[in-house]
């Protein structure tokens, strides 16, 4: 029964300090922030750009190659090389594809003095992929012709270009699974901004140990518990650490689940409060006054906060 009114009594004491109040309040505010920020919907639309100066007529049969399959990637046309460059570098396209003149007659013929030349920015961390896609298309438009050249034999051409055409789409041969269903050229993803609820609980539950600690001290200089014994005493500055703790840790939970929907997160929540409890235990074996205390807890906050943000872009 005096346990309980002792808590009861410090649970009243902790609240009457301003700061611990802010305290619980910035958890209580930032969490009706978060609930309140709009879901956001986010297109991973991963766009290539071409631009085509041979007039061979196999372009538009690999482009309507392209557009014809489910592919991650959206193909579209610039106007000139100086627009595809320029949508390289701004970023607007992944890579770029420059197609000159005569390239498709010297790829069919096996001649290297015609190169496609493809225009990418150090970020762009798909262009080999990307390439993949685009070289199996021009292979596929371009293999009947390549096998009619290598062959050079007139009156076996149009079997030869049935027979590659069958290997090339023939289900029977060569078959690749679609399980998609649906279109792959976007994908959309719904996110909302992270804030950091569970860190700024943590941190708060250990300024609210301090201040039960500074509480107990304040009331010890004041000659409360000058009769008690030394038991007694740790078992009252242990309660009013707990009563301070508490609260927060119980705001800092329920804040955090509903940030991160993470049950996990009550048990590490529950084992960061043994450990800040310890913490302030130790604490009070070093720092015996409140001014002495009062000093350090801006201190070890601080270094709290700043070790917290190294470890979050470490």
């Amino acid at each position: 029964m005096q346990t309980l009114n002792r808590f009861v009594i410090f649970t009243k004491r902790i609240f009457t300090k301003k700061i611990y109040v802010l305290m619980l309040a910035a958890l209580i505010l930032m969490t009706l922030v978060y609930v309140s920020l709009p879901t956001k919907n986010q297109t991973a639309d991963i766009k290539v750009a071409l631009y085509c100066q041979d007039t061979s007529g196999y372009y538009e049969q690999v482009l309507s190659t392209l557009y014809e399959k489910n592919s991650l990637y959206t193909f579209y046309e610039a106007n000139s090389e100086k627009d595809l460059i320029y949508e390289v570098k701004s970023q607007k396209a992944e890579c770029g594809f420059y197609i000159p003149e005569g390239f498709f007659d010297a790829y069919i013929l096996g001649q290297k003095d015609t190169q496609m030349i493809q225009y990418v920015i150090p970020s762009s961390a798909l262009a080999t992929a990307i390439s993949e896609t685009l070289y199996s298309n021009i292979l596929q438009v371009c293999s009947p012709k390549i096998l009619e050249s290598a062959v050079n034999t007139p009156e076996y051409n149009q079997e030869l270009t049935e027979g590659m055409d069958y290997y090339m789409n023939s289900d029977e041969i060569f078959t690749v699974s679609d399980v998609s269903n649906g279109k792959l050229d976007t994908k959309t993803y719904q996110y909302k901004i992270n804030l950091p609820v569970f860190e700024l609980s943590v941190i708060l539950i250990l300024a609210s140990g301090l201040m039960g600690l500074l509480v107990y001290y304040e009331d010890l200089e004041k000659g409360i518990y000058t009769p008690l014994g030394n038991r007694a005493k740790l078992g009252i500055k242990t309660i009013s650490v707990i009563t301070a703790i508490l609260p927060i840790l119980i705001v800092g939970t329920i804040s955090s689940l509903i940030a991160t929907g993470k049950t996990s997160l009550i048990l590490l929540f529950a084992a960061y409060a043994l450990a800040i409890f310890l913490i302030t235990i130790l604490i009070s074996l070093v720092i015996k006054k409140s001014r002495h205390l009062t000093t350090l807890i801006p201190i070890i906050l601080l270094l709290t906060v700043i070790c917290s943000f190294a470890s979050s872009i470490i």
